[in-house]
């Protein structure tokens, strides 16, 4: 699959973190990946959601696939994911667009023993940090994302957000 946005650490992903309630965090996600704003009411959320949506579109592809013994749970609303991971949201926008309380995206450039590797880039201060596992992306979105204080005002103004 040819995929002429992507770059060497795969398709961004724009995390707008809109409210944090102690160590919870809820907002939506924003990417060429997506036809329409995703929201999450956790991070586990966030979680499931990215990986089925990277399952269903096969990109990054997984290097092995979780057995499971009980019936599959679908956590992506459907026809969220775009056909092609570069054919959902225009670039411009999904880079312009900020949460109430944080904004950061992810690039996750593969999927190797059942977890993503890829980095994590903040965009306040312009840091890229890699990861190696979902739990130390979980960490480091703990650590500089809930943890910190609001930074960047709210700039939604687009055809995707409704209120």
């Amino acid at each position: 699959m040819n995929h002429p946005s992507a770059t060497f650490f795969g398709i961004e992903m724009r995390i707008c973190v809109d409210q944090v309630n102690g160590t919870n965090a809820s907002g939506a996600v924003y990417s060429r990946r997506l036809t329409a704003p995703m929201h999450f009411s956790d991070l586990i959320s966030l979680f499931l959601q990215l990986d089925e949506l990277m399952n269903q579109q096969r990109f990054p592809e997984a290097y092995q696939s979780l057995r499971s013994f009980s019936e599959e749970k679908h956590y992506l609303p459907p026809d969220l994911a775009a056909k092609d991971p570069n054919s959902g949201m225009d670039e411009e926008f999904v880079r312009s667009i900020y949460g109430n309380h944080y904004t950061f995206s992810i690039y996750v450039a593969s999927r190797r023993s059942a977890t993503w590797q890829g980095v994590l880039r903040l965009l306040d201060n312009i840091d890229t940090i890699p990861f190696s596992s979902m739990l130390s992306l979980l960490h480091l979105i703990e650590d500089y994302v809930i943890c910190a204080p609001p930074t960047v005002p709210n700039l939604k103004t687009s055809p995707y957000f409704s209120s």
